[in-house]
């Protein structure tokens, strides 16, 4: 949990840089998204994905909370 954590970090402060794999060039920015799901008054689950521009999957993913 602590290197996806501390890659999270990176990614969204920008002192990590990623490469578009079809590419090969760095990207200029990504999207970080975060989502909650709730299936119930007290129970649900969390997530931060990261998407390269114009992507419709995450190329990383990591759980934020879980209840």
């Amino acid at each position: 949990m602590f290197r996806e954590v501390t890659v999270l970090y990176a990614l969204k402060h920008g002192t990590a840089v990623v490469k578009n794999p079809k590419t090969g060039e760095f990207v200029p920015y990504i999207n970080i998204n975060y989502f909650g799901s709730l299936c119930g008054s007290r129970c649900g689950t969390g997530l931060i994905s990261v998407y390269l521009p114009e992507e419709d999957r995450p190329f990383f993913t990591v759980d934020w909370w879980v209840s």
